[in-house]
């Protein structure tokens, strides 16, 4: 069966003996032209290299651990695709008491447009005129803590900002959050918990401009930690994890590590972005694993 489709094209690349692989870059309306790279994609199982042509580089271990189930794909989703943003206190809580410790997730899909990610807290009914209680940075792994202060106001609402290299900012639409006594029972929010594909944004000044690439695998092993892009992945209670990143123009290294005490998969991908929808790249199906050729 051939792998390229009319369209959107798909190349499907797994971790065996087998040819190097192409990319494949349509130039409609110019028939589709495959383009041979030299090392189209590095795959290495606890540290130890396996190359495009599925030659082992050194000695090859065995794996100590169970990777044969694991699928990973990138997908590039085209130009155009609608940045997110999105914050929440984690668990999903409105109510603090005074010591507690408060802790924040941001998300967003255009970590690469982004310098600079805040936390601000207002007092009710300060927000409009600016007027911050508290401002606290947001770490690259998306995460905040505040301790709720023993006189803070009772009522107040937070947002998430980010800023661009030039100073320009997006910004959520507020959430509530609330000082309570000891012992109060905990409200729930209604609030969606951030995620990947969850909008919440309330302001929008920086450009984003380029293509969106999303990875996903599943069968995860018990215990792993998935990392892609330089970035900590949740996986959730099915083993399985997803992510979305709005990359600029060009060429991009796309890696994704699925390890346990430093052993795992490692998958490292170049990803070119075009610059305009006249151009598609090849990567709808592009998966990589500790797999047979006959599977």
């Amino acid at each position: 069966m051939n792998p390229f489709f009319h369209g959107r094209m798909a190349v499907r690349l797994r971790s065996w003996v087998g040819p190097p692989a192409l990319v494949c870059v349509m130039m409609m309306p110019l028939p589709c032209v495959a383009l041979a790279q030299p090392k189209p994609f590095t795959i290495s199982v606890d540290g130890v290299a396996v190359d495009g042509s599925g030659k082992a580089v050194g000695t090859r271990r065995k794996a100590a651990i169970d990777l044969d189930s694991t699928d990973i794909q990138i997908k590039f989703d085209g130009l155009g695709v609608t940045p997110v943003l999105n914050v929440s206190a984690t668990p999903v809580r409105i109510a603090y008491d005074a010591g507690e410790t408060i802790r924040f997730l941001a998300s967003l899909n255009y970590p690469a447009f982004v310098s600079r990610r805040e936390i601000r807290i207002y007092r009710r009914g300060d927000m409009a005129k600016d007027i911050t209680y508290a401002i606290i940075g947001v770490a690259v792994d998306g995460i905040a803590a505040w301790r709720m202060p023993e006189h803070a106001p009772a009522e107040m609402d937070y947002v998430l900002r980010v800023y661009d290299a030039e100073g320009r900012y997006d910004e959520t639409v507020a959430l509530a959050l609330r000082r309570t006594v000891a012992g109060a029972q905990p409200q729930r929010s209604t609030a969606a918990a951030p995620g990947y594909g969850e909008d919440r944004t309330g302001l929008r000044n920086i450009a984003v401009t380029g293509g969106a690439i999303t990875i996903h695998g599943q069968n995860v092993p018990l215990g792993h930690a998935v990392a892609a892009l330089g970035e900590a992945v949740p996986v959730d209670a099915s083993n399985a994890f997803v992510m979305q990143r709005i990359l600029p123009p060009g060429t991009h290294d796309v890696d994704v590590e699925v390890s346990a005490n430093g052993k795992g998969l490692h998958f490292s991908r170049d990803v070119v972005i075009p610059e305009n929808e006249w151009f598609y790249v090849a990567l709808a199906d592009l998966t990589a694993g500790y797999r047979s050729a006959s599977k």
